[in-house]
């Protein structure tokens, strides 16, 4: 909860529950009441002048920066763990389940999804053995074959016909089948994304979880590829080179 914070201190699109030290314990969490909306009250959501389309920008946007910019995420996300506060704000409770991914998995992730979205079936595919486990009973050329498939179902499409989060627990099943073994947090974060993807919906029957996704991972690519994080990783390279020498 206090990594929530620190990370969303800026923001005034999102809110995480305080948590007060003084009067919490070994086995006693005290934390701020938050006194939001569900987001299925709609009366309520009319009487609080709630901006639906925005409440659905802002949440989708808070789980994209917690899955691509800090690899710690809300692995929760259930109805009952979010509200809607006055100023089309999202607030998040109950921090019980997170997932985490590192750096490496975030930016394979988001080539991933950038292959993906521009319909390159051979370089999405090239993205996700970046990521995952082989072994000995792995069949690698089913698992492609699968991917393939199922990407260009998604590719065919209608917007509204074809979840892109299901479209991504159906890789991860197929990677089951085939012996591919995905982190353990991949399985966090494709709850996460397919109960983020409902509520953009259930806020927004015209919403779009592409239109949001592109822009968000096409910029940390570029900051990935910027002049002084290249620097970085040639610096540490090298130190790397000089101890193995």
């Amino acid at each position: 909860a206090k990594r929530f914070a620190a990370m969303f201190e800026n923001d005034p699109t999102v809110k995480v529950a305080r948590i007060f030290k003084e009067h919490s314990a070994k086995n006693v969490l005290t934390m701020e009441l938050i006194e939001g909306i569900k987001l299925s009250d709609k009366k309520a959501f009319a009487r609080a002048n709630i901006d639906k389309k925005v409440l659905a920008q802002n949440g989708v946007n808070a789980l994209l920066r917690q899955v691509f910019v800090e690899g710690f995420f809300h692995a929760d996300p259930h109805p009952g763990n979010y509200f809607a506060l006055p100023g089309n704000v999202f607030a998040f409770i109950d921090y019980g389940m997170v997932g985490r991914l590192m750096q490496e998995e975030r930016l394979e992730l988001a080539s991933f999804f950038i292959s993906f979205l521009n319909q390159d079936s051979e370089s999405a595919i090239k993205h996700l053995f970046h990521i995952v486990g082989t072994g000995q009973s792995t069949d690698t050329a089913s698992f492609e074959h699968d991917v393939d498939d199922i990407l260009h179902e998604w590719y065919g499409a209608k917007l509204k016909e074809v979840s892109l989060a299901q479209t991504f627990f159906h890789i991860m099943e197929s990677g089951r089948k085939n012996g591919i073994n995905f982190p353990s947090s991949f399985a966090y974060l494709g709850k996460s994304l397919l109960t983020t993807e409902s509520m953009g919906y259930a806020l927004d029957p015209e919403f779009n979880f592409t239109r949001q996704l592109r822009p968000y991972i096409n910029k940390i690519i570029k900051e990935e590829l910027s002049i002084s994080k290249i620097k970085t990783k040639i610096i540490d390279q090298s130190l790397d080179y000089i101890n193995y020498a």
